[in-house]
């Protein structure tokens, strides 16, 4: 029993390694039936404006505008498509709301992770709702209501639930922006990095209110990360961080916490406390184009290193003022290199013969 329980775990962390390490898998699953995961919000200042931006470095060129009234006020919204998920643009337009909170405490940043309404959260409260103003399209009869779920602080990112799908239906404009040729082909939203204070304690919660579980720990530190620079700046000093990976249907969660040394995490970790720091596009075979392409349109490398042996290069670029969160990609590579699993929590447990019949 003992050995066909370790196959068992053996199997699950094997996959739950490759999906982790942006493998093909979660893509085919994505193609096999829909993820629960539709999208992301992102609040920003000026959607119109970062709407451009995101045009210019993501390559979207089609934005749905809908406004939605919340309690004490109005929030606009500028609806994005990539790589098959949903990317909001959050503008404040006045009064009180989540969002222009958000913005006042945060500035522009990742703001909501959205799901599936069939997706099932536990024990927790409703942050806020919205109603999208309608009298634009009379024909509808039930309004597009939001909800999104108090869950900022125990998981860094509000969760963003809705009554149906409003890309299609509820927007009262289109704003169209022209193509772009960016080395993109490969690439799709693959992680969500969430700065935390503590991965353990953080992952259990992701593990109690969304279900997500087994997670992986693993400390990228010195000698397993090499070649380091952070804004430009070259060096041997030692640096440090705890991450915790969990795989949420397609989409892999990254939590982040700084242990030490000089790192983006623990800058933003200071500057704003925990939160959705950046996503990741996967390990791309033009991850040195396309590095050089985002430099040519004056976004800087924020930091690289090389994780687990060299050529194996993680890139983040400073595309915070531009996007509101930082993007990161890899050269194309396959395992764990050098890197080392230091821990796994929410494998599951073997059932007894006697809990099956329900005999002591």
């Amino acid at each position: 029993m003992k050995h066909s329980m370790n196959k068992i775990k053996h199997v699950i962390i094997s996959l739950v390694i490759g999906c982790l390490l942006g493998s093909a898998l979660a893509v085919s699953e994505t193609n096999a039936k829909p993820s629960p995961v539709l999208g992301l919000g992102i609040v920003v200042a000026d959607a119109t404006l970062a709407a451009e931006q995101y045009n210019k470095l993501l390559g979207i060129t089609e934005w749905r505008i809908i406004d939605l009234n919340t309690q004490g006020g109005a929030v606009r919204l500028a609806v994005g498509r990539f790589k098959g998920k949903t990317i909001e643009l959050l503008q404040p337009l006045y009064g009180k709301s989540l969002v222009a909170d958000f913005l006042a405490k945060h500035g522009p940043g990742l703001f909501h992770l959205e799901l599936a309404k069939s997706h099932q959260l536990r024990d927790l409260a409703k942050a806020e709702t919205a109603t999208a103003e309608n009298d634009h399209w009379r024909a509808q009869a039930a309004p597009y209501l939001v909800t999104w779920f108090a869950s900022y602080q125990q998981l860094g990112i509000y969760i963003k639930q809705a009554n149906r799908s409003h890309y299609r239906q509820d927007f009262w404009g289109v704003k169209t922006l022209p193509a772009q040729t960016i080395p993109l082909s490969n690439s799709f939203v693959q992680q969500l990095g969430i700065v935390v204070d503590d991965a353990l304690a953080t992952a259990k919660q992701w593990q109690k209110i969304v279900g997500l579980m087994p997670w992986v720990f693993v400390d990228f530190k010195p000698p397993m990360t090499s070649n380091g620079q952070y804004r430009g700046a070259k060096g041997s000093g030692y640096s440090h961080v705890h991450v915790g990976y969990g795989q949420l249907f397609d989409l892999q969660i990254e939590l982040l916490q700084p242990v030490a040394g000089p790192t983006p995490h623990r800058d933003y970790l200071r500057a704003s406390g925990a939160g959705a720091q950046h996503i990741s596009l996967g390990r791309l075979s033009s991850h040195d184009a396309l590095s050089q392409h985002y430099q040519s349109q004056g976004i800087a490398v924020q930091m690289q290193s090389d994780n687990g042996g060299a050529g194996r290069t993680a890139t983040y670029m400073s595309s915070e003022r531009e996007l509101g969160m930082v993007l990161e990609f890899t050269r194309a590579f396959k395992g764990l290199g050098t890197l080392k699993i230091v821990n796994v929590i929410g494998m599951p447990v073997k059932k007894s013969a006697s809990s099956k019949t329900g005999k002591p």
